[in-house]
């Protein structure tokens, strides 16, 4: 009868062993689905190392941990942390890091007993514990960081070996979102390059319709304005002459001469049809023909000029002295409710022609001035900066007016787009702006916040080296 109450006891023991270690299995397991669903939802690089190393530190008590990332020249970067004073920083090889890369996991007991550390010591840095975490075209390390010192001993290796399926798993998700990373972005440049190449060959096939859509226009526009010059100055004509033989008429009609008659009837037909207020009607008509025409002559030499063949300018312009030229002609655009500051330093000059450069800042700084409602500010600046290896003169033409939506950005160097009131704009003042710049092999930048104000900038190369001033 004892024999078999120690055998039942011993039974009972070892069941309940075997259910603690079920359910710390079990729970362990749902721990790791956990983590893996939450690194397979990452949607950006740094995302997936957090949700690493949050997964990791359900499984290994720290107080740090971080990824390890082997250089080319041999030394270790951090590229993960979950203290950003770490990240970037680098860590030498050593014989500890060498038994982790062939994938064995390490203990030190204390991090001050290994050199590497001594650059990176602080409060929180006691035992570390090292496990390999290499894929399949990077050798990577992970690293528990524990303030106790002596804390990692051998049973953590051996957890971490226990675990080792588990990270050789959560390594190849890593590659493979990475992966899929670097699709998504290869995919986006892509389709950027694309949208790139449709809009150039849509701005060529435009280019050579609107050269020979002005050509068509002017002529007959020109036949038009020529009659319209003669027909304003006959109307001009009619109601001078109306004003001055209405009151000889009166006075024909007011007298006792043969001629009484019929000018008392000229007078009542002249006043029934209204031939004065015609007449004013006429040339006030004659007038608004005019502007309408000049207004198409503008539309259509800015086709022309949109469309130009790239000429053969080398100039050399001081931008500076195109600003101020500029801000001299617009200057009734912006003076009544615009404060202008002006921001020029000494740069250099560009090549080019100054005509059409000054047409560029003309649109920009007017355009500006329409964006203002109620009372703002333009701010004119200049400037000299180098990028990858080539010196470029700026300026930039930024006001504090209503600002462009972010779906418009992307449209606002089209031909005929325009967020202004219909009437108010052709939509080729950015268009042609933007075509000049690029023959001046410059760019146009722009940054806009709704409600808060737009800022343009214009690239141009620098000619030469500016003289010390």
């Amino acid at each position: 009868m004892t024999i078999n109450n120690e055998e039942l006891l011993e039974a009972l023991r070892l069941e309940s062993r075997l259910r603690q270690h079920a359910e710390a299995s079990m729970r362990e397991s749902e721990l790791m689905l956990t983590g893996m669903r939450a690194i397979l939802e990452a949607s950006t690089g740094e995302q997936l190392y957090e949700q690493t190393l949050a997964l990791f530190a359900l499984l290994i008590d720290s107080d740090h941990a971080l990824i390890l990332e082997r250089q080319s020249d041999g030394s270790w970067m951090c590229v993960a942390s979950d203290n950003d004073g770490w990240l970037q920083k680098v860590w030498q090889h050593d014989k500890v890091l060498q038994r982790a890369l062939e994938g064995e996991p390490a203990a030190v007991v204390s991090a001050r007993r290994q050199p590497i550390w001594l650059p990176h010591l602080n409060d929180d840095v006691g035992a570390v514990l090292y496990g390999p975490f290499s894929g399949n075209d990077r050798d990577d390390i992970l690293v528990f960081v524990h303030h106790e010192i002596g804390f990692y001993v051998q049973e953590h290796v051996h957890l971490l070996q226990r675990y080792s399926q588990l990270t050789h798993q959560v390594r190849l998700s890593l590659d493979a979102k990475f992966q899929a990373f670097k699709s998504d972005d290869l995919e986006q440049a892509k389709e950027r390059a694309e949208k790139s190449l449709v809009h150039a060959e849509k701005m060529v096939s435009l280019g050579t319709l609107a050269a020979g859509v002005a050509h068509e226009i002017n002529n007959p526009v020109g036949f038009i304005n020529s009659n319209m010059h003669y027909f304003r100055e006959f109307s001009e004509l009619s109601c001078t002459f109306a004003q001055k033989v209405l009151p000889l008429l009166q006075s024909i009609a007011d007298s006792d001469c043969a001629q009484q008659s019929q000018a008392q009837q000229l007078l009542r037909y002249m006043a029934r049809e209204e031939y004065l207020e015609r007449c004013e009607e006429l040339a006030e008509v004659a007038g608004e023909c005019s502007d309408g025409l000049n207004r198409i002559r503008e539309i259509t030499e800015g086709l022309r000029t949109f469309s130009r063949q790239d000429e053969d300018v080398g100039e050399e312009i001081d931008v500076n002295q195109c600003i101020h030229t500029t801000l001299r002609m617009v200057n009734n655009e912006l003076k009544y409710h615009c404060d202008v500051v002006q921001q020029l330093h000494h740069i250099g000059p560009v090549l080019g022609a100054s005509g059409q450069l000054t047409q560029v800042l003309t649109n920009l700084m007017v355009n500006a001035g329409h964006a203002i409602e109620g009372r703002g500010t333009v701010t004119i600046s200049s400037g000299r900066e180098q990028r990858d290896d080539t010196w470029y003169i700026y300026v930039s033409v930024e006001d504090t007016g209503k600002g462009i939506a972010a779906k418009d950005l992307d449209r606002i160097f089209d031909p005929f787009f325009t967020t202004k009131e219909v009437g108010k704009g052709t939509g080729l003042g950015l268009a042609i702006s933007h075509s000049i710049i690029e023959k001046m092999h410059g760019h146009i930048e722009v940054r806009s916040t709704l409600g808060k104000g737009t800022r343009f900038v214009v690239w141009l190369p620098e000619a030469q080296p500016p003289a010390d001033p």
